[in-house]
C-alpha cells in the first residue's frame, strides 16, 4: 500500500511542478481515490481482511492456549513447592522456564509469519487494486489519478473511489 501511495505521490508531484505549463494544467483530467475506501469496498480487499483475520484468531487461540498452560504449570508448581525437595523443584523451575521460552519463540514465530502472510496477501491485492486503477484511468481518460493521502483538498467530483471499487469487484468475479 505505501508503494502505491509513493508511486501516486511521485507522478503528482512530477505532473503538477511549476514545470507543467498552466494552459496544460488547467486541462488536466484528475481523478482521486480514497485508498481506505477502496480496500474496505472491494471484494479483493475484503476477502485479504477476512483471510488475515481469521489467521490472527488462530494464532491467537495458539497463544491463549499456551498462556493457559503455563498458567496452569505455574499454579501447580507453587502448589507442589513445599512437598517437593530441591532438586525437584529446581527441575521443575528449570522446567516451566524452558516452557515459557518455547511460549515466547511461538509468540515471535506466529507474528512473523502472520506479517509475512499480510505483506503477500497486500501485496497481491495493490497490484490487482493498481492494475484496476491504471486501466480504468486510461479508459476513462484520466491524466492523473491520486490517493486522496496525496492531496490536501479535492473536489468529491474527482473522487473515482465507488467506480474503481465496482471495477475491481466485476473484475474479480472473472
Amino acid at each position: 500500500m505505501r508503494k502505491l501511495m509513493y508511486l501516486f505521490s511521485c507522478v503528482a508531484a512530477l505532473t503538477l511542478s511549476p514545470v507543467a505549463g498552466s494552459a496544460e494544467a488547467a486541462d488536466l483530467k484528475v481523478g482521486v481515490v480514497v485508498t481506505q475506501n477502496l480496500l474496505g469496498g472491494a471484494t479483493a480487499g475484503q476477502q485479504a481482511f477476512d483471510k488475515l483475520k481469521g489467521k490472527k484468531e488462530l494464532a491467537q487461540e495458539k497463544l491463549d492456549k499456551r498462556t493457559e498452560e503455563l498458567k496452569e504449570m505455574e499454579a501447580d508448581l507453587q502448589k507442589r513447592a513445599m512437598v517437593l525437595s530441591v532438586e525437584e523443584r529446581k527441575k521443575a523451575a528449570e522446567d516451566f522456564d524452558k516452557r515459557q521460552r518455547e511460549g515466547q519463540r511461538l509468540k515471535e514465530d506466529l507474528e512473523r509469519d502472520l506479517k509475512r502472510e499480510e505483506a503477500e496477501l497486500m501485496g497481491g491485492v495493490n497490484r490487482f487494486l493498481s492494475r484496476i486503477i491504471i486501466e480504468y484511468g486510461e479508459a476513462n481518460g484520466y491524466d492523473l489519478v491520486l490517493d486522496a493521502q496525496a492531496a490536501v483538498y479535492f473536489s468529491e467530483t474527482m473522487d473515482i473511489t465507488e467506480a474503481v471499487v465496482e471495477r475491481a469487484n466485476a473484475e474479480w468475479k472473472k
